[in-house]
């Protein structure tokens, strides 16, 4: 089970199938039946799932999705954006280890790379306009093996999240450029690596 539900989403879909299969003579041409695989795992998706053929013909999709904050028994409509593209990013702080009783003698890549997790909520915060929907997630922090020695490199992973095409671009130049910051300031060189994930769900009217 992942945490948005797809054993749930499993579940929808051949409920659905059951009941409308036992429905065949009330309905007029031909309905299928598609479950989005890789969902975050790009590639994958509903990308890789049009390119192979499965909306040739198709006229109207309907899409479901469980949202846990909505109360049960209640579906929710939606119009425009709905669902962020899911970018990944990981970072490298490169610094000097050393003795922890000797902190004078290393560059503290935990401490170096504390402050870059920090700085990088300026990027929604202080770069980015208050009505773009933007998210910049630090999930993973990754460093050293023992208690009294400072590690050379530490890493994080992360997710963006954004809406808008635009926006999405920017968000990787203005992070890499509060990481060159944070790092050349105290000594600490890094690695910045981006993977686009999906587009965003959108909506349309029909």
């Amino acid at each position: 089970m992942h945490a948005c539900g797809h054993d749930g989403h499993t579940a929808m879909l051949l409920g659905t199938a059951k009941i409308l299969s036992g429905m065949r003579d009330r309905i007029r041409g031909e309905v299928r039946f598609l479950f989005q695989h890789a969902e975050e795992l790009s590639p994958g998706g509903a990308e890789e799932m049009v390119e192979a053929g499965v909306m040739d013909g198709v006229d109207v999709v309907i899409g479901t999705h469980l949202w846990s904050q909505l109360e049960v028994g209640r579906i929710g409509v939606t119009y425009g954006p709905m669902m962020a593209a899911p970018d990944i990013f990981e970072i490298t702080i490169k610094g000097k280890g050393g003795h922890a009783a000797m902190p004078h003698q290393v560059v503290d890549s935990i401490a170096v790379g504390a402050q870059v997790v920090t700085n990088l909520q300026h990027v929604v915060s202080r770069q980015t306009d208050p009505v773009d929907d933007v998210v910049v997630s630090v999930s993973k922090f990754s460093g050293g093996t023992t208690h009294n020695v400072i590690p050379g490199t530490v890493e994080m992973v992360g997710t963006i999240r954004t809406l808008d095409p635009e926006v999405r671009k920017s968000v990787p130049k203005l992070m890499e450029r509060t990481i060159k910051g944070v790092t050349e300031a105290h000594g600490a060189g890094y690695e910045f690596r981006y993977k686009p994930g999906y587009r965003p769900v959108i909506t349309t009217k029909r």
